[in-house]
């Protein structure tokens, strides 16, 4: 990416990190994409101020099952369920627009 090309941050628009827990975004993100890779993105919440920040990404890439959830309950599946929805729209829009839903990556050698 050139210079020219990074958004001014004014005109950025980003999920609240509350948000992102409460609606069970971060839930799946670490269910489907880092559990299985043994990582895990952790959010800190500060309970005095109300504050919210990403504490960073565990890592037990050396557990070869990687992570688990120890229990999901019936109220995060049902959360699930709805970002599975939002995930089938989008899909939707993405194949019919660009031929794809995920992104490919260019071809390498190898």
């Amino acid at each position: 990416m050139t210079p020219e090309e990074i958004p001014d941050a004014s005109t950025l628009k980003f999920i609240d990190l509350h948000e992102f827990q409460d609606q069970g975004y971060l839930l799946e993100v670490n269910r489907q994409f880092f559990h299985p890779l043994g990582l895990a993105l952790t959010l800190r919440f500060n309970l005095d101020t109300g504050a919210a920040d990403i504490m960073g990404i565990q890592d037990w890439r050396d557990d070869p099952e990687g992570g688990l959830f120890t229990e999901i309950t019936p109220e995060e599946g049902v959360k699930a369920k709805e970002i599975e929805r939002q995930w089938q729209e989008k899909a939707a829009v993405r194949q019919e627009r660009y031929g794809f839903v995920v992104q490919p990556l260019p071809k390498v050698e190898g």
